[in-house]
C-alpha cells in the first residue's frame, strides 16, 4: 500500500490505473496506425515521392549554402572586407566564380567579369560595394 496525504492507494488500484493507462496508449497507437494501413498504395507512393523531393531539395540547398560559405571565405581571404563578402555571397548567384567576387570587390568595373553580369547583378554589386566601402 502507498500512503498519500488524502488516503491510501492499494496495489490493486495501482494495477488498475496502470492497466487503464496501457489501454489508453494502445488505443492512441491504433488510432495513429490504422489510417496509415488503409492508405491506398497510390497515396503512399505520392507521399514517399513528395518526401524524396523534399529531401533532395534540402540536400541541394545545403550544397548551395556550402558553396556560398566557401566563396565568402575565399572573398574574405582575398579582400579582407567581411561585410562586403557577406553581401556578395548572399545576394549574387551562387554559380558566379570566386574570381568574379575578387575583381568586383576591388571595384574593377572595367573587367569582363563585371560586364558579363546581368543588369540586376550589377546593381546588386554596386549596392554591396557602396554599402560596405
Amino acid at each position: 500500500m502507498i500512503k498519500l496525504e488524502k488516503g491510501v492507494i492499494s496495489a490493486s488500484m495501482v494495477e488498475r490505473m496502470s492497466r487503464r493507462w496501457e489501454i489508453k496508449m494502445l488505443r492512441t497507437l491504433i488510432a495513429v496506425l490504422i489510417p496509415s494501413l488503409v492508405m491506398s498504395p497510390q497515396a503512399m507512393s505520392q507521399s514517399f515521392e513528395q518526401f524524396e523531393r523534399t529531401s533532395q531539395f534540402e540536400r541541394a540547398m545545403a550544397v548551395v549554402d556550402q558553396i556560398r560559405g566557401r566563396k565568402k571565405l575565399q572573398c574574405l581571404i582575398s579582400v579582407g572586407n567581411r561585410p562586403l563578402c557577406e553581401c556578395l555571397s548572399t545576394r549574387l548567384p551562387f554559380t558566379l566564380h570566386i574570381s568574379n567576387y575578387v575583381s568586383i570587390a576591388n571595384q574593377d568595373k572595367g573587367t569582363a567579369d563585371y560586364g558579363q553580369l546581368s543588369a540586376a547583378d550589377r546593381q546588386t554589386v554596386d549596392q554591396c560595394v557602396a554599402d560596405n566601402h
